[in-house]
């Protein structure tokens, strides 16, 4: 509440608030939903939809063995280059705009364009060779790329 004074937000203006589902900002007893309630009881919590989509599409992808399949690829791609900060630095040269990231429950943020980076990484030892050999193929079937575009 210190910091929305600070910033001159009235909280007797707030009509909504959102969250991303955390229990501890969503509380109704406690945490800053209830604290905001007390203050003024027009700004009715409303769950974040797009957290809601998010975690819903998570769950959509579990179900497919070609969508487990798929964004196993993807962070396979992402451990490969974070690994190693000479690979990773590799990744920051060659890739603008677009980094391999981790996947995550809530976020789907994964581009063909972030594996863009394995062909210009050159000097490979024979178990990396053989990791990314197995990727490249593996991004080339016909289901991966199906899935990107789809």
């Amino acid at each position: 509440m210190l910091i929305l004074d600070q910033l001159g937000i009235k909280i007797s203006d707030c009509r909504r608030q959102g969250y991303d589902n955390g229990a501890d900002m969503r509380g109704i007893y406690q945490g800053v939903q209830a604290n905001i309630l007390r203050v003024n009881p027009k700004a009715f919590y409303v769950p974040c939809g797009s957290h809601n989509l998010n975690l819903l599409l998570g769950d959509i992808a579990k179900s497919s063995t070609q969508a487990l399949h798929f964004f196993g690829v993807l962070q396979k791609i992402y451990t490969i280059f974070a690994a190693s900060t000479s690979r990773w630095d590799v990744v920051k040269r060659h890739v603008e705009k677009v980094t391999p990231k981790p996947l995550s429950e809530t976020r789907w943020e994964c581009r063909f364009d972030s594996v863009k980076a394995i062909r210009f990484h050159v000097r490979l030892n024979n178990k990396l060779t053989i990791e990314i050999l197995y990727m490249v193929r593996k991004i080339n079937e016909f289901e991966f790329i199906a899935s990107l575009i789809t």
